[in-house]
């Protein structure tokens, strides 16, 4: 499940996932993420990982990468909040690999200086 996170700014967003991504999670974030995209160009991203237990299907997985593939040039950085060791090594493993975006990981406790490397001095709504 996906929920947009209260801190989010208008060129700053964030998610918090947990539970199951379903395919509908990436459908309602797409119109935000557009928006913000087509009244910003670049956005950058925040994305708390809690109690995630997976993609639900192929369809989800679909959509992830579609989600993904449209909005590639227009994200700048992705700061990934999470409490599992892979998380990490899945953020630090698609830094090099994203090019253009950059992404760092940042420990449960560490919610204020994601937001800070992600969103930049000032992002406060």
């Amino acid at each position: 499940m996906f929920e947009i996170m209260e801190q989010t700014t208008e060129s700053c967003i964030g998610v918090r996932v947990s539970g199951e991504i379903r395919a509908n999670d990436y459908r309602k974030l797409e119109p935000l993420l557009t928006n913000a995209i087509k009244a910003h160009g670049i956005v950058n991203l925040v994305v708390h990982l809690e109690d995630l237990e997976g993609i639900e299907d192929a369809d989800a997985l679909r959509e992830d990468v579609r989600l993904a593939l449209k909005s590639y040039g227009d994200i700048g950085k992705i700061a990934v909040l999470g409490t599992e060791k892979w998380q990490e090594w899945a953020a630090k493993l698609m830094d090099p690999i994203l090019f253009t975006i950059k992404v760092a990981y940042f420990g449960p406790d560490a919610m204020e200086e994601a937001w800070d490397w992600a969103c930049g001095a000032g992002w406060k709504a």
